[in-house]
């Protein structure tokens, strides 16, 4: 019975990580045209705006705040957690399970500070990094599992840990995606070892 509650008070639903691609390859276009000119009276001579063009960098950052704002607003608050994670030459994680920042304003601003992408250049850029630091952001306990986990009470119970990481990049092909998935195994396992050693984090 205790397990069942477990799992329905921490459902892999219950933490999600965004991993953004902050390399130079998304400072392209996304070649998406938005008219800009919204001018109804056009005389003579009018010159309209040349529409602009969005980077792939804002169209990924649009589509996990939108993601966002559907479940905050559909489940209640604190419910479900997530946290973003922007990967170049190194990881730059944007918020923490902290509840008080668990809000699309709280991201916007995390985000502006982050800017677009570098141009290219000297720099190890890889979303590797950000793989390593979401597997280690799944590790660390939530305000609730926190609670749950230093209760001192008979309830008490061992804290199921589960959560999904969805990262938002470029592969050449299906071989690049295994090799991501297999890297991103292999730090899994070392993250649960170390977990498993230690009473701050959590395996998962």
């Amino acid at each position: 019975m205790a397990s069942l509650i477990n799992q329905q008070m921490y459902p892999p639903s219950h933490k999600t990580v965004f991993v953004l691609d902050h390399t130079p390859y998304f400072g392209i276009s996304s070649e998406e045209l938005l008219e800009f000119d919204f001018t109804k009276a056009r005389g003579p001579g009018f010159i309209p705006l040349a529409p602009i063009v969005k980077s792939l960098w804002t169209c990924i950052v649009e589509a996990a705040l939108e993601y966002c704002r559907a479940v905050w607003d559909i489940f209640p608050q604190h419910n479900k957690l997530i946290r973003f994670v922007v990967s170049d030459t190194q990881a730059h994680a944007l918020n923490e399970w902290n509840t008080t920042q668990q809000n699309t304003g709280f991201l916007l601003n995390a985000l502006s500070s982050v800017g677009i992408p570098p141009r290219a250049g000297g720099g190890d850029f890889s979303i590797i990094h950000g793989l390593q630091r979401a597997v280690q952001a799944m590790c660390e306990c939530s305000e609730a599992q926190h609670e749950k986990r230093t209760a001192l009470n008979e309830n008490a119970t061992k804290v199921l840990n589960r959560g999904r990481v969805i990262c938002l990049t470029s592969a050449r092909d299906n071989a690049s995606i295994k090799s991501l998935e297999e890297i991103f195994q292999s730090e899994l396992v070392q993250a649960n070892k170390v977990a498993a050693a230690s009473d701050q984090f959590l395996t998962c």
